[in-house]
């Protein structure tokens, strides 16, 4: 894989916590049982198919947020819920494995950029017999995490649905360059283009966060909602 310019695999030291007992496994927490990968290392192996893998991928970018008049922020997210997460307890099984495989940046300044990147790793990691889970960041996290999800099972015959917990549609006009509240309305149009079916569904649509324009346009695309 050729050197991306937004993807860096993560320092170990993000990963640390309590120890209760270093020799009793039933005491560990998630800090003593995430493994780092590099995902730009092409000697990575698929994981056993007798194993369960989990990888946590960062989105460290908010220019979309910003490109949609909102807070910036949201860069920061990864690094705070991987913190959070470091002190949980090991409650799954020996055959369940989580592995980290660092962040993608937004170094070029371009939400785009780091989208794109984002969809490349998305597909490595699927490739390595592993489920991603994509911690954000901005919203335009969705645009990248889809292509990436598109691309590795275009061949594979599998439908792809989105379920989206929000209070907004995100399915605004893009017609001045995209940003975090156009990512769908984005899908939604590849998907025509591609002649494939938009199954786009969200939980906990306001009725105050969202113009009549928009409730049309999800009515117009088939996309279900509970308000």
């Amino acid at each position: 894989m050729n050197k991306l310019q937004n993807y860096k695999p993560l320092d170990k030291n993000i990963w640390s916590g309590r120890i209760d007992d270093p020799e009793d496994i039933d005491s560990y927490r998630w800090h003593q049982l995430v493994e780092l990968i590099d995902l730009s290392d092409n000697s990575l192996k698929p994981l056993s198919e007798n194993l369960t893998g989990f990888c946590i991928l960062g989105y460290c970018c908010d220019k979309g947020v910003e490109k949609n008049l909102g807070r910036s922020g949201a860069a920061k997210g990864p690094y705070n819920i991987r913190k959070e997460l470091a002190n949980l307890p090991r409650s799954f099984d020996d055959n369940v494995k989580i592995f980290d495989a660092g962040n993608i940046t937004c170094n070029t300044g371009a939400m785009e950029d780091a989208q794109f990147e984002l969809s490349i790793m998305i597909n490595k990691i699927f490739s390595l017999n592993l489920m991603p889970i994509v911690l954000g960041g901005g919203h335009d996290v969705a645009f990248g995490h889809y292509m990436g999800i598109i691309d590795y099972f275009s061949h594979k015959n599998r439908r792809t649905g989105i379920i989206n917990f929000d209070a907004h549609f995100d399915l605004r006009p893009y017609n001045n360059g995209a940003n975090s509240g156009t990512m769908f309305s984005q899908i939604a149009d590849m998907c025509s283009e591609k002649e494939r079916d938009f199954s786009y569904f969200c939980v906990g649509i306001q009725k105050t966060a969202n113009t009549v324009s928009l409730f049309k346009k999800a009515e117009q695309l088939g996309a279900g909602y509970i308000l």
